[in-house]
This record gives structure tokens, sequence and C-alpha cells, in this order.
């Protein structure tokens, strides 16, 4: 089975997603502008061609979650409160394919667990950053939003093979059970995704209910 960032192309080939060419949308939505500003600057750094959505109200994401597309969302565990989780449930009703990662700090730790109970929310970012965090779960965010966009357009592709029939019937039952077992190859992938990401952020909870040396200890352990 696979895991890890891998995807499955057109041809049932498997290969790593490479880098985006295009510009890489990402929306950031706190009140904190400490926040905004510290996760700006860590992506402007760590990932040529992000463009960033700037939200430091909840009109102004909810509008932009309505209106333009995303690779990836980061959002303050307070602010994605609001309203019983008003942001949560626009952002899944409108960018469901769209990983949503919460953004906390201590404090946040019940309003966090509360979160994940609603579903969506695919990893915890903790607050202040700990060396490499934010990357690597946005590496990992990226990697499961281009699965799921890659899987929504074989579907889409199996869609249109079953509606019109454009080429010979022949090429069509080839090209359909190509594809069939493509699909089935990326939901494991999807599958393996979500679940390593679940597994992040209990990790990333449990991170949240820690004194910060020990935290400190554990992360530098982490990465030995």
């Amino acid at each position: 089975m696979l895991s890890g960032p891998w995807l499955i192309t057109g041809g049932g080939e498997n290969k790593r997603p490479s880098a985006s060419p295009l510009p890489i949308p990402v929306l950031i939505a706190d009140k904190n502008p400490g926040v905004l500003e510290a996760v700006a600057s860590v992506l402007r750094t760590s990932l040529p061609g992000v463009v960033l959505s700037l939200c430091p109200s909840h009109s102004y994401a909810m509008h932009s979650l309505s209106t333009a597309r995303y690779q990836v969302a980061l959002c303050g565990a307070q602010f994605a409160e609001a309203e019983n989780f008003m942001l949560l449930k626009q952002h899944r009703a409108f960018q469901p394919a769209v990983p949503f990662l919460l953004v906390a700090a201590r404090q946040d730790r019940d309003l966090v667990k509360c979160a994940l109970d609603q579903e969506g929310v695919e990893d915890i970012v903790v607050w202040p950053f700990l060396k490499g965090q934010l990357e690597e779960s946005l590496r990992q965010a990226m990697c499961l939003y281009q699965t799921r966009l890659t899987m929504a357009d074989r579907r889409q592709r199996l869609h249109t093979l079953h509606t019109c029939q454009s080429l010979p019937p022949k090429q069509t039952r080839s090209a359909i059970r190509r594809i069939e077992a493509n699909l089935k190859d990326l939901a494991r992938v999807v599958d393996d995704c979500e679940r390593e990401a679940h597994k992040r952020a209990v990790d990333h909870l449990d991170l949240l209910g820690r004194g910060e040396h020990e935290v400190s200890l554990r992360m530098v352990n982490n990465s030995q």
C-alpha cells in the first residue's frame, strides 16, 4: 500500500507530486495580527509562488471561502470556534477538498478537541510555532489536496466516458477499466493520507497539553 506524498497518474503510474508552477493560494484567518503575519512570513519563505489571503474578520473569511479557490486553509482555533464553528461549516460546504488546519495555543486545547469532533480539520499547528512543524503540516496538507483533486478529475473522466461515447466501444471499455483501477489506488492513497493526518492532529493535540520545556524536548527527539 502506498503511503506518504504519492499520486497516481492517468496511466496508472505512481509518482510523487511535483511543485505546482502556478500560484499556490492559501487562506489564513485569525483576528490576531501576530498570528497572521507569523504564518504569512513562514509561508512566503518556505513556499515560493504562494498567494496569501489574510482574513482578520469572519465576514472577510466567509466571503473568501465562497468566492475564491484555495489549496490550504489555516485558521486560529478561537476564530474557527466562533458561532458554533460556522467558518468550518462554511469551509466544508464550499471547499471540502481543501485541507483545514487549526493554529492553536495551549489554552485552546478544549476548543481544538471540539473542532476535531466537528470533522473537517486535517491538522493542528501549535502556537507559538515549533521549528519545522508548520512547514511539515503544510507539505502534508498540499499532498492531500492534490490527491483529492486528482481523484475528482478521474471521477469526472469516468463520468464522461460513461455518458459520451466519443471512443470506439473497445477503447471505451479499456479506458473505463483503467480509470476504475486508478480510482481504487487513489482511494487507498487518500485513506492513508487522511489516517496520517488524523494521527498528526492527535499528536499535536497532545502537545497542547504539555509544558513548553516538555514540548521542546519531544520535538527535538522527533527530529532525530
